[in-house]
């Protein structure tokens, strides 16, 4: 009885220590780019990021949790790693922080977390709580469920533009001889994303195996879908609207079901979701789905590392 009673109040300390939380991370669910948690999708003001690897931001406890580097990258921000500890550099803000222990450095500032950041060694990829590393850089975020029970984490603050141009200067890729912007009225802000699958058709590779695959190998990945609805009961009229894919990192994203669209300024493109400029009715749910397959002649597999998205209404 006494061993038992020792056993329990070890686990309490040690759940104490951790930050209070069990997280529930089954090697099998991350596999799948998945975890048991309510997904969480984090807009800028031009843009959703909707998935990082392994696993995209998911809500913990009250805490959005996420992968570090992609997201501070994404944010421009630098994340140096040394013995455990992670630093997180955004102009003059700063936050610091050790694997394992449920406290940070913001700005120069120790204060306690309501998670300790944990390492996922097979994936090289350290989960922590956004709102110190947001905080920190001057953003501020509203948090809010969608009808399909995922969360959007709005982010507002003066440095949204610097972050929405570096995105559109790096990450448009898929902009050959078209840039979105000089044809965008503004943001569809009455479609919001609601759900992403990743559907890979093997385990996530850990990334010490990226490099393992034969040069002549170009296997298919994942076949992903975004699930969008519309929330403010306007409808978005069919040639209107667009859902573009800013970014699909590391694995090649070839598109399901494109055909070419004129746009109101005369131009055609291919948009990465067979939806986009279709009518979609108050209320309802529209699906983009994508392939996505490593890159010809590349002999490393590097999985999708992001995936952002834009949605934008026409001029």
């Amino acid at each position: 009885m006494r061993r038992w009673l020792f056993a329990l109040l070890l686990f309490l300390a040690l759940a104490a220590a951790a930050g209070g939380e069990s997280w529930a991370l089954s090697p099998g669910l991350l596999g799948q780019g998945r975890t048991p948690y309510p997904q969480v999708f984090l807009r800028t003001a031009q843009h959703w990021l909707l998935y990082t690897y392994p696993a995209g931001p998911f809500l913990l406890g009250g805490s959005v949790v996420a992968p570090v580097r992609p997201v501070a990258e994404l944010l421009g921000a630098t994340v140096e790693w040394s013995r455990g500890t992670v630093t997180v550099s955004r102009g003059a803000g700063r936050v610091r922080f050790a694997v394992g222990r449920a406290e940070g450095e913001v700005n120069g500032v120790r204060e306690a977390w309501p998670l300790a950041p944990r390492l996922l060694p097979r994936y090289n990829t350290v989960l922590a709580p956004l709102e110190p590393m947001l905080r920190a850089f001057g953003f501020s975020a509203r948090l809010a469920k969608t009808p399909g029970g995922a969360y959007l984490l709005r982010l507002g603050g003066e440095s949204l533009e610097r972050v929405d141009a570096f995105i559109r200067e790096r990450l448009y890729w898929w902009d050959v001889g078209l840039i979105a912007d000089r044809m965008a009225g503004g943001e569809a802000d009455n479609l919001v994303p609601t759900a992403f699958e990743l559907n890979p058709l093997r385990p996530l590779p850990p990334e010490a195996a990226w490099a393992r695959l034969p040069l002549a190998e170009e296997p298919l990945y994942a076949r992903s879908v975004v699930t969008f609805r519309e929330t403010q009961g306007r409808g978005l009229e069919p040639g209107a609207w667009g859902i573009y894919l800013a970014e699909g990192t590391g694995a090649n994203v070839k598109h399901i079901g494109l055909t070419p669209t004129a746009l109101p300024d005369g131009t055609t493109t291919q948009h990465p979701c067979p939806a986009s400029g279709a009518a979609v009715l108050p209320g309802r749910a529209v699906a983009c789905r994508f392939e996505a397959w490593r890159y010809a002649g590349t002999p490393a597999e590097q999985p999708v590392r992001r995936v952002v998205v834009r949605i934008i209404r026409y001029k």
